[in-house]
């Protein structure tokens, strides 16, 4: 009996002639600080592409992770915080399109050192939804975060 395949996006064989999808991903990084004003839900913004198939990422839209094919997105994200002080939270959120928040990541601040934070989580996406990671911070004052390879944002297409 012949075996039929509906596959959702581009396949290609190995030297065995097993199928295996080509995955849709991309990584982006700060290489400059970005500034987060107090209390202000503030998108993370990239400049530099670490990888990108499809065009996920676009530096015309900096801050947006947009699918390009309808499916389950590991998103993940890190983001480099100053020394603050021991009675700031910091918080690190996945946000779709826009408006809805999932995945979060909350910490307390510390003034001996600097802190790495970071957020996962599956999200479920149409082609043309996009994510963004959204960091907010409490010090009463503006704090710049970033200008590393350790703030940065990811998705990562796992299937349907």
């Amino acid at each position: 009996m012949p075996v039929t395949a509906n596959f959702a996006g581009p396949v290609q064989t190995d030297q065995t002639n097993r199928f295996r999808m080509l995955q849709s991903m991309a990584r982006s990084h700060q290489s400059a600080g970005q500034v987060i004003p107090t209390g202000v839900n503030t998108a993370l913004k990239f400049d530099k592409n670490d990888v990108n198939t499809d065009g996920i990422w676009s530096g015309a839209a900096n801050t947006r992770f947009t699918a390009q094919i309808a499916g389950k997105y590991l998103c993940n994200a890190g983001v480099a915080w100053p020394t603050t002080g021991p009675s700031v939270t910091q918080q690190l959120t996945v946000r779709v399109n826009g408006a809805t928040y999932l995945g979060q990541s909350v910490i307390a601040g510390s003034t001996s050192v600097a802190q790495v934070q970071t957020v996962a989580d599956v999200v479920q996406l149409s082609a043309g939804d996009y994510v963004e990671f959204v960091v907010s911070q409490n010090t009463g004052g503006d704090v710049t975060v970033g200008g590393s390879t350790q703030t940065f944002g990811a998705v990562l297409y796992v299937g349907e």
